[in-house]
């Protein structure tokens, strides 16, 4: 996944419970790592560094409005259709490495494959 799609990524996961008015403030949200990202501190299940040498400030990337319509609409295409996004040469590379197809096919039936006796 390339650099911007992984910040769209964690921050639409991280906002999801007051996207969904579940919780006023992201960090209100038990369940999340946003309070140990933004005291720096590691938690039980959560390590902190990856995060905060990659982004800094964890506040001010948590708040920044920079998430697009364009970014929350390709990040929810791929969770309906459970196919990864991201640039197409990492895709490549993922297929061949699960062995699996993951790029989108042509839609409808596909072709019955006869057998020559």
């Amino acid at each position: 996944m390339d650099e911007e799609h992984l910040m769209h990524a964690v921050r639409y996961v991280w906002l999801n419970p007051v996207r969904v008015r579940l919780v006023e403030h992201p960090e209100h949200w038990r369940r999340s790592s946003v309070g140990a990202h933004l005291c720096g501190e590691d938690g039980g299940l959560v390590r902190v560094a990856s995060v905060l040498d990659r982004y800094g400030a964890f506040a001010e990337f948590l708040s920044d409005p920079a998430d697009d319509g364009a970014a929350l609409r390709a990040l929810r295409r791929s969770e309906t259709s459970g196919r990864p996004i991201g640039n197409p040469a990492w895709i490549v590379d993922l297929e061949a490495w699960t062995g699996r197809i993951l790029t989108p096919q042509k839609r409808g039936p596909k072709a019955r494959v006869r057998f020559e006796y």
